[in-house]
């Protein structure tokens, strides 16, 4: 009798040890993990997004494609004109080219550089208006001030100064106006807690 008591005595404890295991769920071992290995709540509930590119690199970009642009569209516009001898036939397509050639390829640049990392920030269509018109109004400046096809200085000079205005402009009415504010991530640390500045307001056009 004592020896069957004992034997129930010493197997208590053990079958309580037993019991709590089958308790114990994987919920239970998830929260009794150690920190290391699980991630903060932040970290889990969001995910950090690339900065934007800076305005520095969007407004070079820009300078880059009216480089390009510009003589590209003056010599075009020349060579057009040069195919009619109708004075409408050989003008139309002349003033097309160089009046939106040079706004399109700027925005066009100045709005892919801004949108690069964060896909729908700024708009076109305002970048490209306002280029528009600035481009006819330094048409008609370099017109009264002789700028020609013929004369290579006078060409480069107006490209160079077109290579500031024009992105300038682009770069200028897109940061003012954007389509959405962009998010910026001030720590992408994914055991840190991350902070995000987000849009709470927005114009569409």
């Amino acid at each position: 009798m004592r020896t069957a008591l004992l034997l129930v005595l010493l197997a208590s404890p053990a079958w309580a040890l037993t019991s709590s295991a089958r308790l114990l769920t994987a919920d239970d071992g998830a929260v009794l993990a150690g920190p290391e290995q699980q991630p903060p709540a932040s970290a889990q509930a969001l995910t950090p997004r690339a900065a934007p590119l800076h305005w520095v690199t969007q407004f070079g970009m820009g300078a880059a494609a009216a480089v390009v642009g510009v003589p590209l569209s003056l010599y075009l516009g020349q060579w057009l004109g040069s195919l009619s001898n109708n004075l409408i036939g050989a003008a139309v397509p002349t003033l097309l080219v160089i009046g939106l050639l040079p706004p399109a390829l700027v925005t066009l640049a100045t709005w892919f550089a801004g949108n690069w990392n964060q896909s729908g920030t700024y708009r076109w269509w305002p970048a490209f208006i306002a280029t528009t018109l600035v481009n006819a109004g330094m048409l008609v400046a370099a017109g009264y001030l002789g700028v020609s096809v013929g004369v290579l200085a006078r060409v480069i000079v107006y490209t160079l100064i077109q290579a500031v205005v024009l992105p300038g402009t682009a770069t200028a009415v897109m940061r003012v106006w954007p389509l959405k504010e962009p998010a910026v991530v001030t720590s992408s640390n994914a055991f840190a807690p991350t902070t995000f500045y987000a849009p709470v307001a927005g114009w569409s056009f």
